[in-house]
């Protein structure tokens, strides 16, 4: 029933459960393995997903979930952008290679304005954040959308493994236009 190959493929993750006293009876870490090429997958991106969804709390509100989304979307655009080399290669890991993690959210804010933001010439921002291209189409337009704080973990998920080890820019551009429109609101579909 489950073939195991040489190469990448796409397919079920099996959920683990458990039980927990605040929580009761859970499915955790369950779902659909998309493996894109030979080199990436966005099993890394649910990880990090996950990682950050914890920060949240056991309470997520609506608006937490679409700005989790949001940044989901964001982050994957940038490792994307740095493979493609819409960005320089290595740009979006190498500005937040050496950034003490108490700062981290406040960097990927830093960038996330710059990269909505045409003209920065007047936006006190981190100079380095003003070296990246800016990216048109309005995925980087809201700047209403906070970052949760960043662990160690998803620090090294984001850096060492996504942006050192894979390589984004065999994404297709419709998965990009699918992944963007999910994080819109039913109005704006």
């Amino acid at each position: 029933f489950f073939p195991f190959t040489k190469s990448y493929s796409s397919g079920l993750i099996m959920p683990t459960y458990g039980d927990e006293t605040e929580k009761g009876f859970y499915l955790r870490d369950g779902g659909y393995y998309f493996a894109i090429n030979d080199k990436m997958d966005l099993k890394l991106i649910g990880e990090i997903y996950a990682e950050l969804e914890k920060q949240y709390g056991s309470n997520m509100t609506d608006m937490q979930k679409h700005e989790l989304n949001v940044l989901c979307v964001r982050l994957v655009f940038c490792l994307y952008a740095e493979d493609a080399e819409i960005f320089e290669k290595n740009q979006f890991g190498d500005y937040l290679r050496d950034c003490p993690i108490e700062m981290f959210r406040y960097k990927l804010n830093d960038l996330f304005t710059a990269l909505g933001t045409k003209n920065r010439e007047s936006l006190f921002i981190d100079p380095r954040a003003k070296n990246f291209k800016y990216v048109n189409g309005g995925l980087f337009n809201d700047t209403s959308i906070s970052i949760p704080p960043i662990t160690q973990k998803v620090k090294d998920l984001l850096v060492n493994r996504a942006s050192d080890e894979l390589n984004w820019s065999g994404i297709s551009p419709t998965i990009f236009g699918a992944m963007f429109e999910s994080t819109l609101n039913p109005e704006t579909r």
